[in-house]
């Protein structure tokens, strides 16, 4: 079975799949150390320990636009999210992007939250010149 069958069959969670290919170790520190991560089936605790402890961090920082207050938040060298804090799903949105890149966020700013904070003060003025 080549590698791309593999990963085509985990990402289409195909069931006719199951059980057919592992990969096992002698111990977890030597899973882990060739990228793989503690079971979440059988291995639990060691499970959420290691994802606790490999969290990334999604920086985020309130602006104030003329028509609200938003969050702006980078992850990385990316800009994850540009969006109005009051919203009425906020904290399901909030928590599936934490969950989907598996990361945490923390108060602070970033060259690319920086940037996303120019850009909208560029249009804000740009706006407001067109309206006049």
């Amino acid at each position: 079975m080549e590698i791309e069958e593999k990963i085509k069959a985990v990402r289409n969670r195909d069931k006719s799949y199951r059980y057919k290919f592992f990969v096992f170790y002698d111990t977890l520190k030597d899973a882990l150390q060739t990228g793989y991560r503690p079971c979440k089936i059988c291995m639990k605790e060691e499970y959420h320990d290691y994802k606790n402890n490999n969290m990334e961090t999604i920086k985020i920082t309130r602006y104030q636009s003329p028509v609200g207050d938003m969050i702006v938040g980078s992850y990385g060298d990316k800009l994850c999210i540009c969006d109005w804090a009051v919203e009425k799903r906020r904290y399901t949105i909030d928590r599936r992007i934490q969950r989907h890149l598996n990361a945490k966020y923390e108060e602070g700013t970033s060259e690319i939250i920086q940037r996303a904070i120019e850009e909208l003060d560029e249009n804000t003025i740009r706006n407001n010149h067109i309206l006049r």
